[in-house]
């Protein structure tokens, strides 16, 4: 058991080829490439499935997250990096958690 004065040492996980951690396409929930992921999970705790949502869901899941920022901002902000400033994402009214309690952005769904 670890005393409270070792310092904690994360795991090192695998990476590809560009230095991202590892991650599974999976092509259907009891697929080969589901074990090999299953394991990874039990190893290290998480899993990358790199195929969970089409390129197009991507990018409208990115759109609905912008949309949620800019109602508060009160002004379109996603292509101007000069707007993203501490006082615009303070009207946001999540400077310190982020939007990741925001339920509107959890709505998409995969089905099988």
């Amino acid at each position: 058991m670890a005393t409270a004065t070792e310092k904690f040492q994360p795991p090192t996980v695998p990476r590809d080829s560009e230095g991202f951690v590892k991650s599974f396409n999976l092509s259907s929930y009891d697929c080969p490439e589901a074990d090999d992921a299953c394991t990874f999970f039990d190893q290290y705790g998480f899993v990358v499935i790199a195929n969970v949502f089409t390129p197009k869901q991507c990018s409208e899941t990115i759109s609905d997250i912008w949309n949620v920022v800019e109602s508060f901002a009160e002004q379109s902000i996603r292509n101007d990096e000069n707007l993203w400033d501490a006082q615009r994402w303070r009207r946001t009214g999540h400077e310190q958690l982020g939007l990741l309690g925001n339920a509107s952005l959890w709505t998409r769904q995969i089905h099988t």
